[in-house]
């Protein structure tokens, strides 16, 4: 993780989305609107400006990826552009070509500035709207076409409210799919949405949130994230957030506490230390799901695997929910992988 100190002097950490090539999808902290406020600005004839300097368009691409990461942009730019132009006295229309001609501009203009500092575009996703919903899914793959055009990938997390149809539509604009899990596992519908992000050939990384109370099973609900995605046939897989710090992040659900609801403690993966990030239960059942994606993965080609990475045996050992159990199969799986005996 890597941290990160706020204007106001507070340090946050980056949040980290796993996937199984044993690298990181990186979200960065904080949303888009950040940038476009640098970027778009307003002349004296009340015309918009795009801003011709490279650093208004950089957050953290450069370490990111001398990392060795991969990224996501938090929230995506939809929003981030919009408010901005709305802020200018401009509004936001994406079925008019004035502001599509706008979109164009500026991307290609950030498109140049990640250039210039060595960026490699295959490294990065844009997200566009977080979990959009249908009435914006004519502005989501318009805006798409133009970053697609420019050479920017474009990820889509799919919420509960989805349809099937929106999936359809966004097949031929989507480079990454990230559904809610329960969309292909335990609705009726599974098995028919999953088949659509297959035919694609595009990755699928589904996510859960870790709010909403869904924090105590620590095997069903972080451990297993690993094992269902290799039964999905998935690429990877996603959690919001590891941390997502807005003040006390012992006391609410994104620590944010509204008045309506009093939120969930101790949601998050990783919290606040006085001598930097304390990693959490949850944490460690999260990397030992993402590592059983992996042996998995590199099983598929092992015979004497077979056994350990079968549904049936897999399915039977999450069925069990036995911490035991789940130690000695991950045992047997690298011995197999290994080609060891085990010891009598």
């Amino acid at each position: 993780m890597l941290p990160r100190r706020t204007e106001d002097g507070r340090v946050q950490n980056e949040i980290v989305t796993p996937v199984n090539d044993a690298g990181c999808i990186i979200v960065p902290s904080g949303d888009q609107k950040d940038i476009w406020k640098r970027v778009l600005s307003i002349d004296s004839a009340g015309k918009v400006v795009i801003s011709d300097n490279d650093a208004d368009y950089m957050t953290d691409e450069v370490r990111m990826q001398r990392l060795g990461w991969k990224w996501i942009y938090g929230y995506g730019i939809m929003e981030g552009f919009s408010t901005r132009l709305k802020e200018l006295g401009h509004k936001a229309d994406y079925t008019d070509s004035k502001t599509l001609e706008l979109l164009d501009r500026a991307v290609a203009r950030w498109v140049t500035a990640l250039k210039a500092n060595g960026i490699d575009l295959s490294n990065c996703y844009e997200p566009i709207h977080d979990e959009p919903n249908s009435k914006i899914l004519d502005d989501f793959i318009a805006i798409a076409r133009v970053l697609r055009r420019h050479g920017l990938k474009v990820a889509v997390d799919l919420a509960t409210w989805c349809s099937l149809d929106d999936a359809r539509r966004l097949a031929p604009v989507v480079d990454m799919w990230e559904p809610w899990e329960p969309r292909i596992t335990t609705r009726d519908t599974a098995a028919e949405e999953l088949a659509i992000y297959k035919a694609s050939g595009k990755p699928i990384r589904p996510y859960l949130c870790s709010i909403s109370g869904n924090t105590a099973p620590y095997l069903d609900y972080h451990r297993f994230r690993g094992i269902r995605a290799f039964l999905l046939g998935a690429d990877g897989f996603c959690t919001w957030a590891a941390n997502s710090w807005r003040g006390n992040d012992y006391r609410g659900s994104e620590n944010v506490l509204d008045g309506k609801k009093a939120g969930t403690p101790g949601a998050f993966y990783v919290h606040h230390g006085d001598f930097g990030p304390v990693a959490t239960m949850r944490l460690e059942a999260f990397r030992e799901g993402i590592e059983d994606l992996y042996w998995l993965s590199r099983a598929a080609s092992s015979e004497s695997a077979t056994k350990f990475r079968s549904k049936k045996y897999l399915n039977e050992l999450l069925d069990r929910k036995d911490a035991r159990a789940v130690r000695s199969w991950r045992n047997a799986l690298l011995r197999a992988l290994a080609a060891v005996q085990s010891m009598p």
